[in-house]
């Protein structure tokens, strides 16, 4: 940090935004209009009844969720840490962090698909008059069959298979016959989906009414945390009063315990359990960390934007792109870390519950696949070279990060493989033995009307205030901050 008392502030912004943005938030509105009456449209296809919207909607949605906790996640950090360097890009942050309300009203379509009590979107949101009965209840799971002839059974044909193999490596995920686990791959639709015995086991927490709750709770709390810490800022703009960022940074540790326990359970709710059966202590941290990717790749972007037209030109530097950069390149690494680190210790215990998921999804682990996990064979290496290695390399300089057009670049390329992840996560539980094409249109679709519904709540946020906090007491400290 180089000296700056002799330094001037970035001049003023200009205080037209909300006029020089009317023509964006004018294509906003189409957008918002078009793209979730065609995805309510498209929701009415026959023989659909509405499940592939259900899919197609918790992606696009879940993308965009996760845009918004990466941005608490930085506002927090922020606080917590008293940086300065980050003051004159924090309120673009806070305004994604605050854009949480809107998100909150947009859940609305994955409320009414558990409180439908179908099983559309999640199997276990079903009453309880869906299970099956106790002397027909089959396990799809071989580990969770608890007759003893079939352990019997299974465990005489592991014997034997074991004295024919020689000294051949024996795959244990196709020993334990994973093709069971596939048995009911399609779904039988309305009417005929039923609880089974692992369902009926987790019932406790996955039950619909105790879920819908548990997600008002998280997107209640995400929601006054944004808020209150974008209120805050912008009454600093007003009063210059140190007290402001006294109240921010007093409560940012406790909100970042908060913050981590709902996003970990969030995460386990929305996309874990679109199969019960699967459980990873790592998704949270998988959904985290990706979430934080997007969020640096869209503050990048909007930032450049802002630029582009006469906004913040003195107050962003490249310094600050640089720094930007760093994080975008550091939460890439940590994103790929993680995904190794969950898929290695799956691969290699090799439980069926576990890598069921990921075979579902064309990441093989060998022995037997389902019909539609071979489909999702190029989309899981896309996912790999697309979210991880190619970013990974494109990152790794220190010339890339201090140059705007290529850090944009790399923010874009990553915003659309990180909704190229998430897509990945959620459409493979259709099951549909083709790969799903109108799913993924669909999916698009729905992106396109919620992107443009919160870039009108961004850009009425953006009219409200300035788009940097001009009285926040290390305000010299982010004008000087030079990297080393």
């Amino acid at each position: 940090m180089a000296g700056h008392s002799h330094l001037r502030l970035p001049a003023d912004e200009p205080g037209d935004f909300a006029g020089k943005s009317q023509r964006l938030a004018g294509v906003a509105k189409i957008a918002a209009g078009a793209g979730l009456v065609l995805a309510l449209i498209l929701g009415f296809i026959p023989g659909d009844e509405f499940k592939r919207f259900f899919y197609s909607y918790l992606a696009a949605w879940g993308f965009f969720l996760a845009i918004s906790l990466g941005a608490i996640f930085f506002v927090l950090t922020q606080h917590v840490s008293r940086a300065g360097w980050s003051v004159n890009v924090r309120r673009v942050a806070e305004m994604l962090a605050a854009l949480m309300p809107a998100l909150s009203i947009l859940s609305l379509p994955i409320f009414v698909a558990v409180l439908m009590h179908r099983g559309d979107l999640y199997r276990w949101a079903l009453p309880m008059s869906a299970a099956e009965p106790a002397e027909t209840r089959t396990a799809e799971h071989p580990s969770a069959v608890k007759d003893e002839k079939h352990e019997l059974a299974a465990s005489k044909e592991q014997e034997e298979l074991a004295s024919t193999a020689g000294n051949q490596q024996i795959d244990p995920v196709k020993n334990w016959k994973v093709d069971e686990e596939f048995r009911h791959e399609q779904d039988p639709g309305p009417g005929k989906r039923h609880i089974d015995e692992i369902m009926l086991k987790k019932r406790v927490w996955l039950n619909p009414w105790f879920f819908c709750l548990r997600l008002v709770i998280y997107l209640g709390l995400w929601s006054w945390i944004s808020v209150y810490y974008l209120k805050q800022s912008t009454l600093q703009d007003a009063d210059g009063d140190y007290r402001h960022t006294s109240q921010m940074q007093k409560y940012s540790g406790v909100s970042l315990v908060f913050y981590g326990l709902t996003l970990t359970l969030a995460a386990w709710d929305l996309f874990m359990s679109l199969d019960a059966h699967w459980f990873s202590t790592m998704f949270g941290v998988y959904y985290f960390a990706g979430g934080v990717v997007s969020f640096f790749a869209a503050l990048i972007l909007i930032i450049s934007l802002l630029q582009r037209a006469g906004f913040l030109k003195e107050a962003v530097t490249i310094e600050h792109y640089h720094d930007m950069g760093k994080y975008l390149f550091a939460f890439t690494f940590f994103w790929g870390y993680v995904s190794f680190a969950q898929y290695m210790l799956i691969w290699y215990s090799s439980i069926p519950e576990e890598v069921t998921w990921w075979a579902r999804r064309g990441a093989k682990t060998g022995g037997n696949v389902p019909s539609n996990g071979q489909n999702w064979i190029p989309w899981a290496v896309m996912v790999l070279f697309c979210c991880l290695l190619i970013p990974f390399a494109g990152l790794l300089s220190r010339h890339v990060k201090r140059n705007t057009k290529s850090i944009v670049f790399w923010a874009v390329w990553q915003l659309m493989f990180q909704f190229t992840n998430v897509v990945w996560i959620v459409l493979p539980e259709l099951r549909e033995l083709s790969f799903p094409w109108m799913a993924l249109i669909h999916t698009i679709v729905a992106a396109v009307g919620i992107g443009g519904v919160l870039v009108l709540a961004w850009l009425k946020l953006a009219g409200r205030s300035k788009l940097r906090p001009v009285n926040d007491p290390r305000v010299f400290e982010s004008a000087a901050f030079v990297n080393m």
